[in-house]
């Protein structure tokens, strides 16, 4: 489900996030190491931001992209911010189709949350 509307979650950014009480360092490993493990590639990466993206699979190439770009790719933001509480991360997907920016990604939110949790479970074990 794409964005619009679509009501916010009970966090400060309204979003998916967690706050990590480990070092920055080790938290954008484990966040890189994970993204990886799930078959997405980096792309980019600088000191408060790891984007990676995948295939979005052919469903959202036929109804998303167009003729001119037929590709259609999800695109996972995360947001890395050192605060007196620990390490922040911001997490939003996005869908990229025939070149466009189609909006955040609001299905899934559950699995995203999830995925967050478990990555600060393990760093704060």
């Amino acid at each position: 489900m794409l964005g619009c509307g679509t009501p916010s979650l009970n966090t400060p950014s309204g979003t998916n996030e967690v706050t990590i009480a480990a070092p920055v360092k080790l938290v954008r490993q484990e966040l890189a190491a994970e993204i990886a493990n799930r078959g997405y590639s980096i792309v980019r990466a600088d000191d408060f931001t790891i984007e990676a993206s995948q295939d979005a699979g052919m469903a959202a190439a036929v109804f998303l992209a167009t003729p001119a770009n037929p590709t259609a790719q999800k695109l996972a933001r995360f947001n890395i911010m050192e605060t007196p509480q620990g390490v922040r991360v911001i997490l939003r997907n996005y869908i990229i189709a025939g070149g466009v920016d189609r909006g955040e990604v609001t299905g899934g939110r559950d699995r995203a949350q999830a995925f967050l949790e478990s990555i600060k479970a393990r760093l704060e074990h």
